[in-house]
């Protein structure tokens, strides 16, 4: 099956297998040459066994995912959190718009995948994880995210939990117009 890749997750190696964790696309620029708006892109594990040269891949989950980030200090190592945005593309007047409408933590290891709802209002931006402290073990820290407010066309900061990521927003920084 073919399908397209734009962003990396993450890309670990154990003993002759390299993984690699990314958002794939199952369709692209078909019908639309201006955005990959075809189908849902999802995140994907993929095993490239180095001694056979056999490949495998799965879903990891069925949540609609993009820009995927990972706690910054797992890179290249293994890791069970990683942290995503459900993008929608939408048209408007002005052309296409790329919005997030949910904010996503998937448990690699469980397979479950928590969301905080931006309930129409907001669209998220990547999200980057910083650690509570340099010794923090993965997941306990917090999210900092850029949020656009669609009903006063206002942005704000917002840092969330990692650990509870549906939960509220821990603190809100107006930004200047």
């Amino acid at each position: 099956e073919q399908l397209y890749q734009f962003h990396d997750h993450e890309l670990t190696e154990a003993e002759a297998t390299v993984v690699l964790d990314a958002i794939l696309h199952e369709r692209v620029f078909d019908s639309n040459p201006l955005a990959p708006d075809e189908s849902k892109p999802s995140l994907w594990r993929r095993e490239f066994n180095l001694a056979t040269g056999s490949v495998t891949e799965h879903r990891l989950g069925d949540t609609t995912s993009e820009f995927p980030r990972v706690d910054e200090r797992l890179t290249g190592l293994p890791y069970r959190f990683g942290y995503s945005v459900t993008l929608e593309v939408q048209n408007t007047d002005d052309g296409l718009s790329f919005g997030g409408s949910q904010l996503n933590r998937h448990d690699t290891v469980t397979g479950t995948v928590e969301t905080h709802d931006l309930k129409g209002r907001w669209a998220a931006g990547e999200m980057t994880f910083v650690p509570a402290s340099p010794d923090a073990p993965e997941g306990d820290g917090y999210l900092l995210t850029f949020v656009y407010d669609t009903t006063t066309d206002r942005s704000e900061l917002w840092i969330l939990a990692a650990q509870d990521i549906s939960a509220e927003p821990l603190a809100r920084v107006h930004l200047p117009t």
